[in-house]
């Protein structure tokens, strides 16, 4: 629904979506250029030990995965624990302390999980932890080539625009104070809006200071 790409991995073989209720989602994937995978034989039926199988392969397709309700005894923490092994982020998402729902995500967080709490600081943390994936790279070689007006017109919002207006007119790179004052825009409008055109992989991050990317 944001206009991005979903790779949806099964516990089955390809021929059959199950649960049957997913099969128009299935399709809304596949006609949105993401994808469906599956480690298992085109007609192999799911079997319930199969979905946590699967979820390993969910997890390490992912720098980090977010958890919104893990109880104590659940595939959900079993995802989690494949995540650290793989060197990949926890996210968490806190619930209230007294639902058995949500024991295993407090004791995650309790163990160095990171909590986020909103779709900003998802944002936020994803900014933060893309330099440790050295091995992440957008194939964006296109649009970066025209990383001038005409890519201008494909930003997403004002913000963006001017944000990469204010990089790409200066003689060195900017700290997000310095894009603040050129802008006018708040410091964290200018933090949210780097994070998006640093994942578009039209903006670089080095030592705190950010430029465009050539």
């Amino acid at each position: 629904a944001g206009g991005g790409q979903t790779i949806a991995v099964l516990g089955n073989g390809l021929n059959e979506v199950y649960p049957r209720q997913h099969e128009s989602l299935a399709r809304r994937i596949l006609e949105t250029h993401g994808a469906l995978l599956s480690e298992y034989e085109p007609d192999s039926p799911s079997f319930p030990s199969q979905f946590l199988e699967r979820n390993r392969i969910v997890s390490g397709l992912s720098i980090a995965t977010i958890f919104i309700e893990v109880p104590i005894r659940s595939g959900a923490l079993a995802t989690a624990r494949q995540a650290l092994l793989q060197g990949r982020e926890v996210l968490v998402f806190p619930g209230p302390y007294y639902s058995k729902n949500y024991e295993g995500s407090h004791m995650l967080l309790r163990n160095g999980a990171r909590i986020v709490t909103s779709a900003k600081d998802i944002l936020e943390d994803l900014f933060s932890l893309l330099p440790n994936y050295p091995m992440v790279r957008y194939d964006l070689t296109q649009e970066i080539a025209s990383a001038n007006a005409s890519c201008l017109d494909a930003f997403q919002s004002e913000r963006e625009k001017q944000v990469y207006e204010v990089l790409q007119t200066a003689t060195k790179p900017l700290t997000v104070d310095n894009i603040a004052e050129m802008s006018t825009l708040e410091p964290h409008i200018v933090n949210q809006t780097l994070t998006f055109l640093f994942l578009s992989g039209l903006v670089e991050e080095s030592g705190g200071r950010f430029h465009v990317r050539h």
